[in-house]
């Protein structure tokens, strides 16, 4: 029970890398300055979106993390 508990948090984090990477990359500047006007969190994202490669780096690195772990879990249950 408590190795399939751990696949679907792996799955999760992936997903949220993931989804993270595709609305990070998918704003445009105008969308991203629209943001920073309406709070912190608009303002954060932009100053992130400022190293775009950093970014992209740093999801990609996690994501491939926590694939490495979910298959590394799954082929110990199948095994």
């Amino acid at each position: 029970m408590g190795d399939l508990v751990l696949i679907l948090v792996l799955m999760a984090f992936s997903a949220y890398f993931s989804g993270t990477e595709a609305a990070c990359f998918s704003l445009g500047k105008m969308e991203l300055e629209e943001l920073s006007r309406q709070g912190w969190r608009g303002r954060t994202l932009q100053g992130l979106m400022k190293r775009p490669r950093r970014v992209l780096l740093v999801l990609l690195l996690g994501n491939l993390l926590v694939n490495i772990a979910y298959f590394s879990s799954a082929t110990r249950i199948l095994a």
